[in-house]
């Protein structure tokens, strides 16, 4: 037992001598732009301090990238215009004007990815991406409410008006619900998801610039309440049967419909697992597993 303390504290201390090394050195870590989750705000104390540690951690600079009115505009504001206007932000702030990386907490990591696949006129692109309990292959219930009778009369509302216009233009969340029952409705009618995931129409820019990615960091929660399933975080599938199809099984991947295959046979993805619920860790976490992908 002794040994083994004295191993990981040894692996500790050379981990953080690291980055102090890292921090003292003229390497140039790429600036990082951090977007918050459902419900955050940049403005709220917790997601400063998180978005300000990249830099502080990586001697370079970063910043928390404010969407409309923040904690309001994460709800309300349908998904498609929050991806642009995370893009105006981007392209009008100098630091951002040569090779960059992205953070996203929950949502914010579908913002994030919106940014490498779709942002026009900027005069920088994005160097690594890392996501910590994103949707990205989306979600098929309700938040924290995933059993239970009166869950299930809740689920079948969603199921039922999700698609709607009016609640795809003014429900953010609307624009990543993936109804695994009636996929082709969900393809037609969600102004988002399809979109960023090359599930309709082929983007070979948006494949062009996931698959030119320099390493990609996917963090799933195991007991995440918020995402249903937590695994799509992974990019993992839910399907009709309620079963869950791994990423390398889904024909996103055996596609290759957005660069994942390229990705994963280059060894340029990190998936992690957090034991925890939605969103979940510490910064010694984000310092040990995430570090390393920003910092290459």
């Amino acid at each position: 037992m002794k040994i083994a303390l004295a191993l990981i504290l040894s692996i500790a201390v050379s981990t953080s001598l690291a980055f102090k090394l890292l921090a003292d050195s003229d390497t140039q870590v790429a600036p990082i732009a951090v977007f918050a989750g459902f419900g955050d705000d940049c403005r709220n104390p917790g997601m400063s301090r998180f978005a300000k540690f990249f830099g502080e951690g990586l001697n370079t600079t970063s910043k928390c990238i404010q969407i409309g009115s923040g904690a309001a505009s994460s709800i309300f504001m349908s998904f498609e215009d929050q991806g642009k206007a995370a893009c105006e932000e981007i392209a009008k702030d100098p630091i951002f004007d040569g090779e960059f990386s992205v953070v996203g907490n929950s949502q914010g990591g579908l913002i994030a990815r919106y940014v490498v696949e779709k942002c026009q006129n900027l005069k920088g692109r994005v160097r690594n991406m890392a996501t910590f309990g994103a949707p990205h292959f989306g979600v098929g219930k309700f938040p924290r409410c995933f059993k239970g009778i009166i869950c299930d009369v809740l689920n079948y509302v969603v199921d039922f008006g999700v698609y709607w216009k009016m609640i795809q233009n003014h429900v953010g969340p609307a624009g990543y619900f993936r109804d695994a029952h009636h996929l082709d409705y969900y393809k037609d009618h969600s102004t988002f998801l399809p979109s960023i995931n090359n599930e309709r129409e082929f983007d070979q820019e948006a494949y062009e610039r996931m698959a030119g990615l320099n390493k990609v960091f996917l963090g799933m929660f195991s007991k995440d309440g918020m995402i249903y399933p937590p695994s799509s975080a992974w990019f993992n599938e839910l399907r009709p049967d309620g079963s869950i199809l791994s990423f390398n099984e889904t024909e996103l991947y055996t596609k290759d419909l957005l660069g994942l295959k390229t990705l994963y046979e280059e060894g340029r993805i990190v998936f992690h697992e957090f034991d925890g619920d939605h969103l979940q860790f510490s910064l010694d976490d984000v310092e040990e597993y995430v570090f390393p992908i920003l910092a290459s």
